[in-house]
């Protein structure tokens, strides 16, 4: 009994749809082309063949750094110094955010060439060593100030007032620590570089 209900009320929706369409078409008119209007076929469409021309981009208006393009080698990965940016610190509601800007002074940005991650170099860095004087060689001669001592460990945290110091003076840094543990604090995928 039941199946017979169903179906009997699946055929009356299928012929009410089919009818409301039918007295639909009839009623409305359908939309007149303008006969005027020229239209063009697929085959008169115009391609675009991509010439293998050289493409020639924009100068950079940011100005060149004298460190701009140089490779280092950080944390045994390597990267360049981009041309002319550097990023500042600003802290909103306990998060760390990192801007670019045009400033000599500001943190370098480098690039890795192997996956395009983008890092900052902060001028800080961590040294261990036992001897005293290479620390106020250190100090002394590239600007650097004692941020944090551990002297039972033989380590010491130092930075730059300007980082942009250290990466100039990067091998002679590595000269004078003749050989000691040295790591250089790199931000890399910083948060909000823009």
């Amino acid at each position: 009994m039941k199946n017979k209900t169903g179906f009997t009320f699946t055929i009356t929706s299928v012929l009410i749809l089919l009818i409301s369409g039918l007295v639909y078409k009839l009623t409305h008119e359908p939309k007149k082309v303008d006969k005027t209007r020229h239209v063009k076929k697929f085959a008169e469409r115009k391609t675009f063949i991509p010439k293998n021309e050289a493409q020639t981009f924009k100068k950079a208006t940011r100005p060149m750094t004298a460190l701009a393009g140089k490779k280092v080698k950080l944390s045994g990965k390597s990267y360049i110094i981009n041309e002319g940016i550097t990023a500042s610190r600003t802290t909103s509601n306990g998060i760390v955010e990192y801007k670019e800007q045009n400033t000599p002074d500001g943190m370098p940005i480098l690039t890795n060439p192997n996956n395009g991650v983008r890092a900052i170099f902060t001028g800080n860095l961590m040294v261990k060593i036992s001897d005293n004087k290479i620390m106020e060689t250190l100090i002394d001669q590239y600007g650097l100030k004692l941020v944090q001592e551990f002297k039972h460990l033989g380590t010491y945290y130092l930075g730059a007032k300007n980082p942009q110091t250290i990466l100039k003076n990067m091998e002679q840094i590595n000269q004078t620590l003749n050989g000691a543990r040295v790591e250089y604090e790199l931000i890399e995928n910083p948060i909000r570089l823009k």
